[in-house]
């Protein structure tokens, strides 16, 4: 959860950069942030799934908790998809 907040503190940042016009400052910082909130989905996706194991291991499954877990997943993996795609459309754009 710290990761996220310093993430979202720096991309605060990044926009003040960006209004000011600075952008060529912000890119590195732009492309830390990103890979960084990244690296942070994949390893709370981690965590979420060995939750999920833990519970189904236990037995404490039922239908409430397995829908409500498959939206935890489903969620992590549309962020992870969303960050992915703005990866692939950077990439290019800078090839045009």
């Amino acid at each position: 959860m710290g990761l996220f907040i310093g993430a979202m503190l720096l991309s605060l940042i990044g926009w003040i950069f960006m209004l000011t016009g600075a952008l060529g400052a912000y890119l590195h910082l732009y492309w830390i942030v990103s890979l960084l909130s990244f690296a942070a989905m994949m390893l709370i996706t981690i965590w979420d799934m060995w939750r999920i194991k833990v519970m189904a291991e236990n037995g404490s499954m039922n239908d409430n908790l397995a829908l409500y877990c498959a939206f935890m997943l489903y969620v992590d993996f549309i962020y992870l998809f969303m960050r992915v795609l703005r990866f692939v459309l950077y990439f290019a754009n800078r090839r045009n």
